[in-house]
């Protein structure tokens, strides 16, 4: 096992997790060795050893301490990294990422907005539209990381959603390494958003989808592109303004984003419908349950 703070780095910080093991077996394990390894697509970046004495039944703590700085990381990257005991099959893996500390954010030709009514106007000159809602106003499904906690037959007043789904190649999510499911990088973008209902769209794409509940079985996306008369038009209902120098992963999202949108990719289809969901653009912040009541 890897005890480590956080899965999210950016590359001027030094990944450190301490070793352990749970021996469950039958017998102590004596004079025995853990290996670990740190890849990104296959490729080592690094490697180590760490002797171990005796391994009692149980928990063994303290067994090491790997420090790995993350300097030589230059792009956005998912890294895995292995623990393993020399001699047997049993290994164990992780996923971290890690994301440059500072990026080129090129804007190019795209206009960004926070209104629908300025969002149609640039629409209609046949601009290219990154529209980013400000999540808190947004009428739709609170955002949300976890799945629905057993069953929304059972407990109603969840989000109700069940993670991500995405093409993992799709070009607007090349600098912003992802499988098609949630997993810890996805985080911060899931509560910092509200994710849409567009069972009304016709025509467009999701690039970012949120897999419903089986009780309700709604079209959801959190990212969305489409053609509107002669613009073109990118829908992000995730939080890609606020703080960017403390999250890094809205940071690269926006970067990945804005090198699509500003390439000869970026070639949505047409979409038809927007305006039914206009109400759900609103300006009245949107309540959510906590414990301590609606804020």
């Amino acid at each position: 096992m890897l005890r480590f703070p956080k899965a999210v780095y950016t590359n001027n910080e030094t990944f450190e997790a301490q070793i352990e093991l749970c021996n469950y077996g039958k017998d102590e394990l004596k004079n025995s060795t853990l290996s670990w390894e740190i890849t990104a697509d296959g490729r080592s970046l690094g490697k180590g050893k760490t002797p171990a004495a005796a391994l009692a039944f149980g928990h063994n703590g303290g067994l090491g301490k790997i420090s790995f700085p993350l300097q030589q990381v230059t792009n956005a990257s998912k890294l895995e990294v292995c623990l393993s005991l020399d001699g047997t099959e049993y290994r164990n893996r992780w996923n971290v990422w890690v994301y440059p500390s500072s990026v080129d954010t090129k804007w190019g030709d795209v206009k960004y907005t926070r209104s629908y009514d300025e969002a149609m106007v640039l629409l209609k000159k046949g601009e290219k539209v990154l529209f980013n809602p400000d999540w808190r106003t947004l009428q739709g499904i609170e955002g949300k990381f976890v799945p629905v906690f057993w069953s929304p037959v059972h407990f109603p007043n969840q989000a109700g959603t069940m993670g991500v789904l995405c093409n993992p190649t799709h070009p607007a999510l090349a600098d912003f390494p992802t499988d098609m499911h949630t997993d810890w990088q996805w985080w911060d973008l899931n509560i910092n958003s509200t994710t849409l209902v567009v069972d009304s769209l016709q025509g467009g794409a999701p690039v970012v989808e949120m897999v419903d509940n089986f009780v309700h079985n709604r079209r959801l996306t959190s990212l969305y592109e489409g053609r509107v008369g002669e613009g073109k038009l990118m829908l992000a209902t995730f939080d890609l303004q606020t703080a960017l120098d403390k999250r890094p992963v809205a940071r690269q999202m926006l970067y990945s984003i804005l090198n699509y949108m500003n390439s000869e990719e970026f070639a949505p289809t047409q979409l038809e419908g927007l305006d039914k969901i206009k109400d759900m653009f609103g300006t009245a912040r949107n309540q959510k349950q906590s414990a301590k009541g609606i804020y």
